[in-house]
């Protein structure tokens, strides 16, 4: 199995952060087309809820057969919005770049995923430490295999009224 990680912060029009947003992750879309993507566990959408400080982490699963030098460029389409009352108050939505990653401990099998918490947890760690090598691009990814693999994607989220 491959992972996709989504995460980052939403924030209102005013500026502040928008606590209890909505976010759905609509597509992931490559250059050769879009990507068979799906939520983990019994999940089928990909979606979520910003926590008290606006930030969010969506997890989805894709498959092998999706992959190719593609999903070297894909994109996250997403939407997000905050409501009250049923009425919706701002909205957004957008593309994210992605980066391909190897996912090293699922080759291990460490990584065996009984929740979308145990998920965001390993995502959380995982994209902090590639924000601190992203100055240092990979050269060679050594695509040997098509499973294993994690497009990580992060992006602030500008609701507009």
């Amino acid at each position: 199995m491959n992972l996709g990680l989504f995460a980052g912060t939403v924030f209102r029009p005013d500026g502040r952060r928008a606590a209890g947003a909505y976010l759905r992750v609509r597509s992931v879309m490559t250059d050769a087309g879009f990507l068979g993507v799906r939520g983990l566990g019994h999940f089928r959408e990909i979606e979520g809820y910003a926590d008290a400080r606006g930030r969010f982490l969506l997890s989805y699963a894709w498959s092998g057969p999706d992959f190719g030098e593609a999903a070297q460029n894909a994109r996250v389409h997403f939407v997000a919005w905050i409501e009250k009352g049923g009425r919706n108050l701002a909205s957004a939505t957008g593309l994210a770049n992605t980066q391909l990653a190897k996912n090293l401990t699922g080759m291990l099998g460490l990584n065996q995923f009984e929740s979308t918490l145990d998920v965001a947890s390993f995502g959380k760690d995982l994209i902090d430490a590639y924000r601190k090598l992203k100055s240092h691009p990979i050269v060679s990814l050594g695509m040997a295999t098509t499973e294993n693999w994690i497009l990580l994607s992060t992006s602030d989220v500008y609701l507009s009224a």
